[in-house]
């Protein structure tokens, strides 16, 4: 698919060692769902390289799920079976090491990094402000996990007048099943497009942009 840099945000979302690397207290230590993760974090490497390797470098953002040390945000009468889990694992939480985002997908200079601690990145982050600064349109999104993070982007995004792009081949969840039941989700309100096939669509649009010698 054809996608125009100028107009486009690429969000990777929650590529944390917390819920996606061996010994992350939102992940279960099983060699399958380890793999599925570790194949999800390569093919979306190999993506945000070539992002970068593109002149100009369209808006790149990292979203990194992060709470003040104690949880000072869950703080609430009520907490949710998710929340309540993260207390108790002490995901998240800010200063840890596996709070941070994996090392393959690190934000490099001139990159953003935006902290939230919602499902939702556009809920408690400046998102929304920094999208419209820079005329987006469109929003592709990365991320783990498939059912939680990707999902409640997406349909943010859509509720926001924005066209939404899920790179299908760099998200992924624990289980297949909730995988696949959030992908029949996303489907209404977003277009489905391999890294590769958006990828080419950005080169294109840029060879088209690009004025004649």
């Amino acid at each position: 698919m054809r996608t125009d840099p100028a107009t486009t945000a690429f969000l990777f979302l929650d590529f944390q060692y917390d819920v996606c690397k061996k010994g992350g207290g939102m992940v279960k230590n099983d060699p399958e769902i380890l793999d599925r993760f570790d194949q999800t974090i390569q093919t979306t490497a190999v993506f945000l390289k070539n992002l970068r390797n593109l002149d100009p470098q369209p808006l790149t953002i990292h979203v990194q799920h992060e709470f003040t040390q104690n949880y000072p945000e869950l703080q609430k009468t009520v907490l949710s079976k998710m929340e309540q889990s993260m207390l108790n694992s002490r995901s998240f939480e800010s200063g840890r090491e596996k709070t941070n985002i994996v090392s393959e997908l690190i934000p490099a200079p001139g990159e953003f990094l935006l902290k939230k601690h919602s499902l939702s990145v556009f809920a408690t982050t400046e998102l929304s402000w920094m999208l419209n600064k820079h005329q987006v349109r469109t929003v592709v999104l990365s991320g783990v996990v498939t059912h939680y993070a990707v999902l409640a982007a997406a349909f943010s995004a859509y509720d926001s007048g924005l066209s939404v792009v899920v790179a299908q081949d760099c998200y992924m969840s624990g289980g297949l099943q909730m995988h696949e039941t959030a992908l029949k989700i996303l489907n209404p309100v977003s277009e489905l497009s391999s890294s590769t096939e958006l990828l080419n669509g950005l080169i294109q649009s840029s060879r088209k942009r690009r004025p004649e010698k």
